[in-house]
């Protein structure tokens, strides 16, 4: 690429040998790899992997290609370029010279009747129309989109010109996946985060303190093993019921996001934040490769406000408020009980009025009534000062 200063080049090395893994070595969990199972056994669809380039999506393809080939399945591929050899694959590069495009290449492929068909990337329109009608024709479809998320490639194809009603007909899943650097195994130490900023990150608050790190001196070695010590980390959305309506309704992705997540979508920045649970890698690494998720950026704030240290303060008062309250209670209950023994009947089956003293009977040992009745007196007090002065129910006080 010429520049101001000269040509700029860029090289792209494949160690096809070492970096080619199988689907149960991706890093997925037992839920997702059962997911993504299910998903590419299907007879027809799309699969779609969105991500930046040099984040693993071709691994992935190959990886879900690789666990379905058979000679029982006719696999076609387009590719630019083609990346890996897979035995029993029809593999095809992209050769714009001789008008040998995705979209052309994608046309003929569909004339070889195969079950399989994977698409290196949806650029254009012309592309993403003819792979949304081979998944509606009874053909498994993988591609690829350039997207920051999985809610997105909704927006991203139909912004490319797709009806809505044939994306949410045809696209069974979508999964966004980031490669993350790991920190070494031997030299990582244990580090002590502030709270304030695991808060500000929107670092889960219900963990403990302390989180796996590197020092100075084991980042730098994981800097340098960038390449041999990567690890993949995934947000893989399943398009049900609930999501295709939004869909057709040309929804935001932010609103499409929110309703996976209710789904139980798990999104990159939290498996990445699982990641640093488990210690692979830093708090720092998964910020640099992930962006706040606006979409949960609502129950992130709600989830803080109400677990803030005011709010805190305020559930463990209560809490013990509660406490005494009870206890009061009970020995008021213990000594009306023990009056009540002594006294007749009819005092008995008036309940708590007796207290009062009602006429013709006499309450013995006062003491416990008058104990118990400034007790009372200051359990409502305190549930008053609580509510209406320190703004338990929003007053300012």
């Amino acid at each position: 690429m010429p520049t101001v200063y000269g040509e700029s080049v860029s090289l792209r090395l494949l160690t096809r040998g070492k970096i080619f893994l199988s689907l149960d070595k991706l890093g997925f969990s037992q839920m997702e790899e059962t997911a993504i199972r299910d998903i590419i056994i299907k007879p027809h669809g799309i699969f779609l992997v969105t991500g930046p380039t040099g984040s693993g999506k071709s691994t992935s393809l190959y990886a879900f290609l690789s666990a379905i080939n058979s000679i029982h399945k006719r696999i076609i591929t387009i590719e630019e370029p083609v990346e890996y050899e897979l035995k029993g694959i029809n593999q095809i590069a992209v050769r714009s010279d001789i008008g040998l495009t995705f979209a052309m290449g994608l046309r003929h492929i569909l004339r070889q009747d195969p079950n399989v068909v994977m698409v290196g990337e949806i650029r254009d329109t012309e592309t993403a129309e003819i792979a949304i009608r081979a998944s509606l024709t009874g053909h498994l479809v993988f591609s690829t989109l350039h997207t920051n998320d999985a809610p997105s490639a909704f927006t991203r194809l139909i912004d490319m010109g797709i009806e809505p009603f044939l994306v949410a007909s045809s696209v069974e899943a979508v999964m966004a996946q980031r490669l993350i650097r790991t920190i070494c195994p031997h030299c990582k130490t244990e580090q002590i985060v502030d709270r304030e900023y695991l808060h500000k990150v929107g670092f889960p608050r219900r963990t403990s303190r302390r989180r796996k790190s590197g020092t100075a001196w084991a980042a730098r070695n994981a800097a340098s093993l960038a390449i041999r010590a990567a690890k993949e980390f995934y947000e893989l959305l399943l398009v049900n019921e609930a999501l295709r309506p939004l869909i057709m309704n040309r929804a935001p992705a932010t609103t499409i996001a929110a309703r996976a997540i209710e789904n139980g979508m798990r999104t990159l920045r939290v498996d990445g934040w699982n990641k640093v649970k488990a210690g692979v890698t830093t708090i720092e690494e998964v910020l640099r490769v992930t962006q706040i998720e606006e979409h949960v950026g609502a129950l992130i704030e709600s989830e803080s406000l109400r677990l803030s240290p005011a709010n805190e303060s305020r559930s463990s008062s209560f809490a013990k408020l509660v406490e005494v309250a009870v206890s009061v209670i009970g020995r008021g209950f213990d000594s009306w009980i023990a009056w009540s023994d002594r006294s007749c009947c009819h005092c008995l089956g008036q309940g708590l009025s007796a207290f009062s003293g009602p006429q013709g009977h006499s309450i013995p040992d006062s003491r416990w009534t008058a104990v118990f009745a400034a007790l009372a007196g200051r359990l409502v007090g305190q549930l008053v000062l609580l509510t209406f002065g320190s703004g338990w129910f929003g007053g300012q006080g």
